[in-house]
Order: C-alpha cells, then sequence, then structure tokens
C-alpha cells in the first residue's frame, strides 16, 4: 500500500473497509482499476461512482474476496467456503452479498438468513449516505436557483 497526496492505493479489485464521509460509519468498497479509488456500488442500472480513498476514512484492505475463507481458520474453513455459494444464489444485489459474506467472516457466523440480513443492513446504511447526499444537492440548487 503507497500513499500518495493524502490519497492510499490498493490493490485494483480488493475489498476495503472505511468510514463514510457522509454517516462516518464503516462500509465495505471494492477498489476500482486505479487503486486510489473505490466503488461502494455495483449494481447494474446504478451509477457506480468512484469515491477517492483518502488516508483520513481509514482504509483497511480485506484482500480479495476469494482470500477470506482462510481469514476464519482451519475449523470454519468449509462453512465459509459452502455460504458462500448459498450467498451467491440469493437475489440480492452483488454487494449485499459482498456484506453478507464480510460479516460472516468477520463474525465467524456462518448462518444464510442472518448472513443476508446483516448485507441487507450494510447495504442499507451505503444508501442512507446517497440519500443525504441527494438532499444535500438538492438544498444547494434550490439555494442556488432561489426556488
Amino acid at each position: 500500500m503507497t500513499q500518495t497526496n493524502h490519497l492510499k492505493q490498493f490493490p485494483p479489485g480488493h475489498y476495503i473497509e472505511l468510514d463514510c464521509a457522509i454517516t462516518g460509519l464503516r462500509k465495505l468498497a471494492r477498489v476500482n482499476e486505479s487503486g486510489f479509488a473505490c466503488y461502494d456500488r455495483l449494481e447494474p442500472g446504478v451509477a457506480a461512482i468512484p469515491f477517492p480513498i483518502y488516508a483520513n476514512l481509514n482504509p483497511q484492505d480485506l484482500g480479495d474476496i476469494s482470500e477470506w475463507p482462510s481469514k476464519v481458520g482451519a475449523n470454519y474453513l468449509e462453512d465459509a467456503i459452502e455460504l458462500w455459494r448459498r450467498i451467491g444464489d440469493q437475489s440480492v444485489p452483488f454487494m449485499t452479498k459482498a456484506r453478507a459474506f464480510w460479516w460472516s467472516i468477520e463474525n465467524q457466523v456462518f448462518n444464510l438468513e442472518r448472513a443476508i440480513k446483516e448485507g441487507m443492513s450494510a447495504t442499507a446504511r451505503v444508501q442512507l449516505a446517497y440519500d443525504k447526499m441527494s438532499e444535500i444537492a438538492r438544498r444547494a440548487q434550490m439555494a442556488a436557483t432561489g426556488v
């Protein structure tokens, strides 16, 4: 990992966890091709906005998603792999699946329903930040136009 002008660089395709500049909560994101920005939404029909990875957002490299099962130890490795397979069969957005899987790895709880619930909750927190940004933009537009 390198640091340049207050930006941090990570390997493209890795997942990171960082503070959300809008809500202050931690969130999961995927590093883009430059390594200096990340996406917290990667869904068809939804704008994927690259956000700079600022050092003051305390980003932590979580690695490639295929490496995550190795973080749980030998006793849970098969459980983690099976859970990822089952999460993949769910009809939820990909980043929700990734968030569900990371929650399971981090907490070593391999229950599909609980993982999906936690993934959906994390995705809702990301959406809350977008809603707040939209409201800020709407108010700025109103102030600029006097409407």
